[in-house]
């Protein structure tokens, strides 16, 4: 909670607290990782993300935030490895799909992320431009988890405020298309 509330302080002390335990199990030392990155301090992320899969090596959360850990410090081809390992874990995963798809794209591999995005029935509305000029990773709706879980509410008095937040213009610039089912 006090992570959603934007206290990263208390939230960094938290995780550090629950992973204090010798018995601290993957999903605590993967949080704590993800707190440790937003706080900016990438070394200890790294760190407590490494002990996660020490613990875990098919622990998919941890390897999803370690990728983009790996994204964060342009190191693709790692981050590339992570994606497939935790894809090899959930095969059927859209998402780690369309996010290896993305991290192709920036690190210069157009037509891997082609064959990434068809295989999940996914189509861009256009190529992507080449080299470094592709720079942000390709997304279908920006958000954090809370945010897209607020857009998917059945309330509307929730969800319509998260949708007009995640479906900005820098969102709607790297539109994908999706074909009907």
């Amino acid at each position: 909670m006090r992570s959603r509330a934007g206290d990263k302080v208390e939230a960094l002390a938290l995780a550090r607290a629950a992973t204090q335990d010798d018995n601290a199990i993957a999903s605590a030392w993967t949080w704590r990782g993800a707190v440790e990155r937003a706080s900016g301090d990438p070394n200890a992320a790294l760190s407590s993300l490494g002990h996660a899969l020490q613990i875990d090596p098919t622990y998919v959360s941890a390897l999803k935030e370690r990728a983009e850990l790996r994204i964060d410090a342009k190191d693709y081809e790692h981050a590339i490895e992570d994606l497939k390992a935790a894809l090899a874990l959930k095969a059927d995963d859209k998402q780690i799909s369309i996010r290896l798809g993305n991290v192709y794209d920036l690190a210069g591999k157009p037509d891997e992320a082609q064959r990434i995005y068809q295989s999940v029935g996914v189509t861009r509305s256009e190529r992507p431009p080449s080299g470094r000029a592709f720079d942000k990773p390709l997304t279908l709706i920006n958000g954090t988890p809370e945010e897209m879980e607020a857009a998917n509410s059945d309330d509307s008095a929730r969800a319509r405020p998260a949708l007009e937040k995640t479906s900005g213009e820098e969102s709607k610039s790297r539109e994908l298309v999706c074909p009907p089912r």
